[in-house]
């Protein structure tokens, strides 16, 4: 198809990269929106990302499946960036079969959330955030 990728794969696929082969995520093309809560966010090295992570999952304060991928660029808090980061990890590490799955489907032009449905064999978008952070808990 021609539409471009999700903005949240695309991110969470850079940061992944990034975060790899660099050892930082300090490469900006487009600056993020900070949002009040993004403080902690904004100065953690990657090195720092999964105890936050873990954090905002244990208090229930980590961005919303939503919140993540219906962002723009331009829109993304730092926090939701970095969860792109860790869901894209987690798809790649746990569940890569149904990652390949998923890049076909988009593109091949299929619409965002029944491509991540289907792929990922969840009914809902809540449903694979549910997954997400019990692999944060059991990982970080």
């Amino acid at each position: 198809g021609d539409r471009p990728p999700p903005v949240w794969l695309n991110e969470g696929i850079a940061y992944v990269f990034q975060a790899g082969f660099l050892g930082t995520a300090s490469c900006y093309c487009i600056p993020g929106t900070p949002q009040a809560e993004d403080a902690a966010w904004e100065s953690a090295s990657p090195e720092a990302w999964p105890a936050l992570l873990r954090e905002s999952v244990l208090r229930g304060t980590s961005p919303s499946i939503h919140a993540v991928v219906g962002a723009s660029v331009e829109t993304m808090s730092t926090a939701a960036r970095i969860k792109t980061w860790s869901l894209t990890d987690w798809l790649l590490a746990e569940r890569r079969a149904g990652m390949r799955d998923l890049l076909r489907r988009l593109a091949a032009g299929e619409e965002h959330d029944a491509a991540v449905l289907a792929a990922f064999g969840v009914a809902d978008l809540e449903e694979l955030d549910r997954a997400w952070q019990e692999w944060v808990l059991a990982s970080y």
